[in-house]
């Protein structure tokens, strides 16, 4: 899943920073809760914590920026965890008012891979899949000083199809999130 995310990325973060003093963007950590899929595929290892990173950039004038996302989220006890990765490729707009307030818009393409892994006195048994998801998010951050961001979010997976063990399933989900991160070119004082 990541030999096409990784090359993809290298790509477009290369051509945004071909002209790094007219492009802006933002960095921000994700972290929160997550709903996974339908209870009979993932029974109580539905409710996950999620956590990762959200890049959105663009150069000043693009009405819209491009943006990447890699957040993974797991569940479980001592020796069984249920997890769901994804990297996504996208859009998203993010509004810039004389204020500090910033808020957003995003969706695109994901990779998604779902696992179930039980640990063994032999070694750890993985069971997995992955697909293709869409994902939407929006939300609303503030950039506090020149640079810094805090704020929160909500996103979503749809379109997922997943078969473990010949078990079919998804990894649609909804989640909330807080988020902190930073901002570029820096917010001047009004």
């Amino acid at each position: 899943m990541r030999r096409l995310f990784v090359p993809a990325s290298i790509v477009l973060l290369s051509f945004a920073g071909a002209v790094p003093a007219v492009a802006g963007g933002n960095a921000n950590f994700v972290l929160g809760p997550r709903s996974v899929g339908g209870h009979d595929f993932w029974r109580s290892e539905g409710h996950q914590s999620a956590a990762g990173v959200i890049v959105d950039f663009g150069k000043e004038n693009w009405p819209i920026h491009i943006a990447l996302a890699d957040i993974d989220s797991t569940s479980g006890s001592d020796n069984f965890h249920a997890a769901v990765s994804e990297r996504a490729l996208g859009v998203m707009k993010v509004w810039e008012f004389q204020s500090a307030v910033r808020p957003y818009l995003g969706a695109g393409v994901a990779l998604v891979r779902g696992s179930f892994t039980t640990e063994t006195s032999t070694g750890d048994l993985v069971q997995d899949d992955s697909t293709v998801g869409y994902c939407f998010d929006g939300g609303v951050f503030w950039r506090t000083g020149r640079r810094f961001n805090i704020g929160f979010g909500a996103r979503l997976m749809t379109g997922t199809g997943l078969e473990i063990q010949g078990v079919d399933g998804d990894a649609d989900y909804h989640q909330y999130h807080i988020l902190a991160g930073f901002g570029w070119p820096r917010r001047e004082k009004p």
